[in-house]
């Protein structure tokens, strides 16, 4: 970790002396106060056949596939034998060849196969018009599945059953003999019996199932209820091939293998624990913010930064991945490289010009807008000046803003150090979410850190792909093993953001906080610093004694029940008032 800043005065505006709220002592918080409680969704029980010693099911060997306009060749020797029984799952990085394989699979039109053979059941599958590949129980479910316009859902899974059905050559179900068959399928899948009146999106049914990312924009809740479904339609006979990014959905649905795709191949097979290798970030490839971290790198040209940053970022991802006993997750090793990056250079002269300050001969005025927004005299600023872009991105990237940080947490560290929690589970600490507990560096970046756009933010926000940051999780790991009770609290909108928020949480190691109170439909409107207030009022109503207090707005640190002591993380990118 880089070097702390020197001790910093607990007068200094960066620290706050104390909570300007009675702090009640009492030995149980009352019943009546209700917070959003973080849920831990359990991994429902999942169906994996043992392998078959049948024929393959599906055999694909040395797969080529081009888009039929352009020529462009996406598949590129693609080798996959799938078994009855067996459910499959497909990864990799975007645009590594993933849904492309599932779309020349069903003979999507807009692909061409132009090498290699498909066999299904042992049939050709490349001289089968799609309709001829349904009916010969092929499947696939679409990540954004096509509306038609006038087509119920209903009448159209009526009409794919009856020519599966006269495939096969039993009688057409009738509209009533139908509901009853799809109206327990509907149960199960927790969905409004409505939904069979609007128009068409997808269905269900076949021999091998393609799964494409039927992941993408559910929460905790939907994605169990779907992943039950997908589990409850499994037997010995039929298969499922499933593309995914995430972790959460092979905990749920259990693959038989896992297949790791890059530049259209199939690069990697293992078994389930393949997945849980790539979410801790041993395949280090997958990942966009790998590709955005050497994107930082290499754009430094003075000589000292061309060091080979390239090679030497894996080595370094796995020289960090220990911490303890457990394995960081991926973003979290990618925030611990940015922490050592400035290391690196151990000549000063070089490190300086590298990494701060830059040479730019407007960074001194920068330098003391920086230090009006982290002592408060800045407010109500909406995007960073257009001059000082760049001064931003160097503060945040190249080592200062991470030294900076250090010392924060230095000061954090030495304030724990000193209190003690009583045993009654009433000493409290509150944190803020984002850009204090995770990271938004990446999203804000791309934005030239310009003004909050609500609906792009809920877009980043809902791919539950924040890093955490390191420095802030060492403390709340710490905190939670000195016997504190830890607080997350956000002004994200709950209904919209409440579950993805939770489970990013999760995934980046923060476990065990208490609750996570998020902004409800009736703080909607009202400032960050009136709702933060009332929400630690909350706290301090039922019992609670807050001991500290940490966040990257001074809304976050300012207002009604501050506690003890707060802790400003230092943030230029954007103003929350």
């Amino acid at each position: 970790m880089a070097p702390p800043l020197a001790a910093v005065s607990s007068s200094s505006p960066l620290f706050s002396p104390s909570s300007s709220c009675p702090i009640p002592r009492r030995h149980a918080p009352p019943r009546s106060v209700s917070f959003q409680t973080r849920r831990r969704s359990q991994a429902a029980a999942s169906a994996a056949a043992a392998e078959s010693s049948s024929s393959p099911l599906l055999e694909v060997r040395g797969l080529t596939a081009s888009v039929k306009e352009t020529g462009q060749q996406i598949l590129a020797g693609v080798d996959l034998t799938i078994r009855e029984g067996e459910i499959h799952a497909i990864m990799g990085k975007n645009g590594s060849g993933k849904s492309t394989l599932t779309k020349v699979l069903v003979g999507h039109p807009h692909y061409e196969v132009t090498g290699g053979t498909i066999l299904f059941k042992g049939e050709d599958l490349v001289e089968m018009e799609p309709e001829e590949r349904s009916l010969a129980g092929l499947f696939m479910s679409f990540q954004a599945p096509i509306e038609i316009p006038g087509v119920s859902n209903f009448d159209f899974l009526l009409m794919a059953v009856n020519a599966r059905r006269e495939k096969t050559g039993l009688p057409a179900l009738g509209p009533l003999e139908f509901y009853s068959l799809v109206s327990p399928k509907i149960d199960a899948l927790k969905m409004d019996p409505k939904f069979l009146d609007r128009n068409v999106n997808e269905g269900f049914s076949g021999d091998l199932a393609l799964l494409d990312e039927i992941d993408s924009g559910l929460d905790v809740d939907a994605l169990e209820d779907v992943a039950n479904a997908v589990n409850g339609l499994l037997t010995p006979k039929n298969s499922v091939m499933m593309i995914t990014h995430y972790q959460r959905l092979l905990d749920l649905i259990k693959p038989s293998y896992v297949h790791i795709m890059e530049n259209g191949k199939i690069i990697k097979t293992g078994d389930s624990s393949l997945a849980t290798h790539i979410s801790e970030g041993i395949v280090i490839d997958d990942y966009p913010l790998l590709q955005y971290l050497l994107a930082v790198t290499t754009r430094l040209t003075l000589p000292p930064c061309q060091s080979s940053l390239d090679s030497m970022i894996p080595a370094l991802i796995s020289s960090v991945a220990p911490m303890g006993s457990r394995t960081l997750a991926l973003g979290q090793q990618l925030f611990m490289l940015l922490l050592l990056l400035p290391r690196l250079f151990v000549n000063p002269v070089g490190a300086r010009q590298c990494f701060w300050p830059g040479p730019s001969p407007e960074d001194a005025g920068c330098l003391s807008w920086r230090v009006m927004v982290e002592a408060n005299n800045a407010r109500g600023w909406r995007t960073v000046p257009s001059q000082c872009v760049g001064y931003v991105t160097g503060y945040m990237t190249r080592g200062q803003y991470l030294r900076d940080l250090a010392g924060v947490m230095e000061q954090a560290s030495s304030y724990v150090d000193e209190v003690a929690a009583d045993a009654d589970g009433l000493d409290a600490w509150v944190f803020d979410v984002d850009d204090t507990c995770l990271s938004n560096l990446f999203y804000y970046e791309a934005k030239q850190f310009g003004a909050y756009d609500p609906l792009a933010f809920k877009d980043w926000a809902s791919k539950r792909s924040c890093p955490a940051i390191l420095p802030v999780l060492q403390l709340f790991t710490t905190l939670l093993d000195k016997g504190f009770t830890v607080f997350l609290l956000s002004g994200r909108d709950e209904e919209s953001l409440g579950s993805c928020t939770a489970e990013n949480l999760e995934a980046e190691g923060f476990s065990g906080y208490e609750r996570l109170m998020m902004r409800t439909p009736e703080y909607r409107g009202q400032s960050s610093s009136l709702f933060k207030s009332a929400m630690r009022q909350q706290l301090v109503d039922a019992g609670y004694r807050i001991r500290g207090n940490v966040g990257d707005q001074w809304s976050d640190l300012q207002g009604d029940c501050v506690g003890d002591r707060v802790f400003k993380i230092p943030n230029p990118m954007y103003f929350v008032p």
